[in-house]
């Protein structure tokens, strides 16, 4: 199991990028100087600031925090800064949070191919027949409540390159997301924030899910 990225979000009807300005956030003492990468700019259509660990994006309709893969340093410093920036600003009207993990599981193309198969093609299911030859690909989309969020999980095929050599990924890609209270700003500020303090709560369950597929596709339950 391979971590490939992680990134929290929150919408909104609508952001002002250019208020989250370099300036802005060490006024607001939100970030050190020294956090800051080479890439920083606002305007009023996007702001967008590279950090050691992390990356900041803003734009009219959303926020968006994503941070190195597997580093719970990163990620505790991007709930920090987002739900920072939800007390800064507490009369946007936030409508809905975020939390995206995605990880890949590389297999032998032979074998990726045949689990495929055999998790997603039923003898029932209509479109197997027009799905017989051996380049054929499958994945599947789940989804449910999941502590107060709504959980979705894609699961997809793919094809990445190892030392040269083509070999075949179960990519996985979950997204927990909570609409929040739309007719009181500090209220879903509050909210958001409460979820964003519990990331751990939800990357581990993902971990667990994807730990457990790892065993079935390479046998070792």
């Amino acid at each position: 199991m391979e971590p490939l990225s992680g990134s929290f979000v929150v919408v909104a009807n609508v952001f002002n990028p250019s208020i989250v300005s370099q300036a802005w956030l060490l006024s607001q003492r939100l970030v050190e100087e020294g956090e800051f990468g080479q890439l920083s700019l606002s305007t009023p259509q996007v702001a967008q600031h590279a950090f050691k660990a992390m990356d900041l994006l803003v734009a009219p309709e959303r926020l968006q925090l994503t941070f190195l893969p597997a580093d719970d340093t990163a990620a505790d410093r991007a709930a920090r800064l987002a739900r920072e920036i939800l007390e800064k600003l507490p009369h946007t009207p936030y409508a809905a949070l975020g939390m995206n993990f995605d990880y890949g599981v590389d297999l032998s193309e032979p074998a990726l191919a045949q689990i495929l198969r055999k998790w997603f093609v039923a003898d029932q299911n209509p479109l197997a027949a027009h799905f017989q030859s051996d380049d054929a690909r499958f994945g599947g989309y789940f989804s449910k409540d999941f502590e107060d969020m709504r959980l979705r999980l894609s699961l997809l095929p793919a094809i990445v390159t190892r030392g040269g050599e083509r070999v075949g990924r179960l990519s996985f890609q979950f997204n927990f997301h909570r609409e929040l209270s739309t007719g009181n700003p500090q209220e879903a500020a509050q909210q958001a924030g409460q979820k964003l303090s519990s990331w751990r709560l939800y990357r581990d369950a993902t971990k667990l899910l994807v730990e457990e597929v790892e065993r079935s596709a390479t046998g070792r339950d």
